[in-house]
């Protein structure tokens, strides 16, 4: 599993590696739903995805690059740390059952 990782200026949590380029939107919807988020803007480039959203009104970037195909959460709002910390918890416990 993986773990958030801190850097200087943001926190990150890596999500998912079995999506693709193509069902990465369906995918972040999904997620964004769960959160109860609210999707903010959406960028796409020719090998990455980048969604903007905001989580209990903390903003989050949503992001996918597909070499290798990697989906991550980062924020660099502080308190987006204890959400982060919640999504590694339920992450964790999905992979024990």
């Amino acid at each position: 599993m993986k773990s958030i990782i801190r850097h200087e200026d943001k926190f990150e949590l890596e999500l998912a590696e079995d999506v693709g380029w193509e069902s990465f939107n369906a995918w972040a919807k999904a997620f964004v739903k769960l959160r109860k988020g609210k999707v903010t803007r959406k960028i796409s480039g020719p090998d990455a995805h980048l969604w903007e959203i905001s989580i209990s009104n903390i903003s989050f970037s949503l992001c996918f690059v597909d070499f290798p195909d990697t989906v991550w959460i980062e924020t660099k709002e502080v308190a987006g740390e204890e959400i982060l910390k919640e999504i590694e918890s339920e992450l964790g416990e999905a992979n024990h059952t």
